[in-house]
């Protein structure tokens, strides 16, 4: 689950433009109504929709097919030095709901290094919209 940190944390929109994948959501705002509560959902290129994550949520997805491609719009440039997540099992979401025969899966070294959700304190502050 990826983020970036303050100052250089943003809102994203993604939409799957070929193949199929489980996306996550984590809210990381301390004071939101639904911090620490995560949302998953279906993304697929044949039915493309597209999904939000504000400031202070992070974002994760898991490929269901081979040639999977999402495309992100994001509100700033990627920051190396700011880039941040958890650990994805920690997130509470079921990364393969619905889908059966897939095998073990690949993860990144770096996601498969990335703290725990419980290891982690949050910088981020919810605000209400205006």
């Amino acid at each position: 689950m990826h983020f970036q940190v303050p100052p250089s944390d943003h809102a994203k929109l993604v939409t799957c433009l070929t193949g199929r994948a489980r996306d996550g959501l984590l809210d990381l705002r301390r004071g939101s109504p639904t911090f620490m509560q995560s949302l998953s959902l279906t993304l697929d290129g044949d039915t493309p929709q597209a999904v939000y994550v504000p400031r202070g949520v992070a974002h994760g997805f898991a490929a269901h097919r081979d040639h999977t491609a999402l495309l992100y719009y994001t509100t700033s440039v990627h920051d190396p030095e700011r880039d941040a997540g958890v650990h994805p099992a920690s997130a509470g979401i079921d990364w393969w709901a619905g889908e059966a025969g897939i095998g073990d899966p690949l993860m990144s070294p770096r996601d498969a290094a990335l703290p725990a959700l419980n290891d982690f304190t949050t910088p981020f502050t919810f605000t209400e919209p205006q």
